[in-house]
């Protein structure tokens, strides 16, 4: 099993806006990088594709509030993997986030995959900083 983590980073906003925030997938869309193409979302699935890598869609499979919401892939992907998004309280005005990977891969997908992902997940952190979190 391969584990991929961001860096954990404080956002300036209450835990529960942020886990707001991160259990609407239509959201993650600010928080892609920029070879990210053609984003389309609801609040549960969401599908993308990436400039040369090709086409993926991902879906919540469940939330625990104002703590962890797990994500999966939504079709096929050359292996087994998983997102999750861990939150808490970090004052009363902030919170803490790590967005972690674990995927199964063979060494050859290891090989193509471990670095777009960690990078893709420490992108997603950073723009958590800027992004326009307003409460529900």
């Amino acid at each position: 099993m391969t584990t991929i983590s961001s860096e954990k980073k404080r956002v300036n906003v209450p835990l529960h806006d942020l886990y707001t925030f991160m259990a609407d997938l239509r959201n993650y869309e600010q928080l892609m990088p920029e070879q990210v193409e053609g984003w389309s979302a609801t609040a549960e699935e969401c599908a993308f594709s990436v400039k040369n890598l090709g086409s993926l869609s991902l879906r919540i499979e469940s939330k625990e509030p104002d703590s962890r919401i797990n994500i999966q892939p939504d079709g096929s992907i050359p292996f087994d993997m998983s997102m999750a998004c861990f939150l808490n309280k970090a004052g009363e005005k902030s919170a803490n986030i790590q967005i972690v990977i674990s995927a199964e891969m063979s060494p050859m997908y290891k090989m193509m995959a471990e670095r777009p992902l960690n990078n893709l997940v420490n992108i997603m952190v950073e723009k958590l900083e800027q992004a326009d979190i307003k409460p529900q």
